[in-house]
């Protein structure tokens, strides 16, 4: 298992954070769990849109992911890599959500797990300022 995390995000307390995600992991067969910071008012910044409390199939950002390396490690190397637009001047797919559409394709399951608190560093101080 490798457990990844964004550096400007965390689980916010209490999360129950990785204990959580194996057993979603567990309970859904499935070779990635993401959480990410949930949006409400069904933005689609995590690629889809999220569902805070929620655990569905489908894909979203490395916030926070549990990833079974034993279920993926046929896949194609480089696992992350960024895909560009045809110009070459900008990212049109990022490495996170490039390497859940290549797990998914190579016919595992995706699990967005909002039911986990997620929290942006920047967020947390702004808020936590005198």
């Amino acid at each position: 298992m490798l457990l990844m995390t964004d550096s400007d995000t965390f689980p916010a307390p209490p999360s129950g954070g990785l204990e959580s995600m194996w057993k979603a992991m567990c309970d859904h067969g499935a070779a990635v769990v993401s959480a990410a910071v949930a949006v409400r008012g069904g933005s689609t910044m995590n690629c889809e849109p999220s569902l805070p409390g929620q655990i569905y199939e489908g894909i979203a950002g490395t916030a926070y992911q549990l990833i079974d390396l034993v279920k993926i490690r046929a896949l194609p190397k480089p696992w992350f890599s960024v895909v560009l637009s045809d110009d070459g001047t900008e990212k049109s797919v990022g490495s996170d959500v490039g390497f859940l559409r290549a797990v998914r394709a190579a016919g595992h399951k995706t699990i967005v797990h909002y039911a986990i608190p997620m929290a942006h560093v920047e967020s947390v101080a702004t808020a936590t300022r005198f």
